[in-house]
């Protein structure tokens, strides 16, 4: 007869605890937040898209035209809210369009 240890965890239980030893989320959430990006805005802001990284808790995206720049700078509160809602927490809370 095998006995079981008490230590036994699932692969899901694991990695998240790896992940709050090392401290991993943040690099996780960025990652997510990229992410989400590319999913909430579409092909084609995705493909004027040269840049796009999380320097603390804002979004910093450099893009190809002018005409887009202008027209996302409008909406950075829907935008942030967006990628925020799709995340699941609030990673951002600034926008920057360069």
């Amino acid at each position: 007869m095998i006995m079981r240890s008490t230590n036994q965890y699932t692969l899901k239980e694991a990695i998240e605890a790896y992940i709050k030893k090392f401290d991993r989320t943040g690099k996780f959430k960025r990652a997510a937040v990229v992410n989400a990006w590319e999913e909430e805005m579409g092909p084609m802001i995705k493909r004027y898209t040269k840049n796009i990284y999380v320097q603390r808790n804002k979004l910093i995206v450099y893009l190809n035209s002018p005409v887009i720049k202008h027209e996302l700078s409008m909406g950075k509160s829907k935008i942030i809210k967006m990628i925020n809602e799709k995340v699941g927490v609030e990673v951002i809370t600034e926008l920057v369009i360069r």
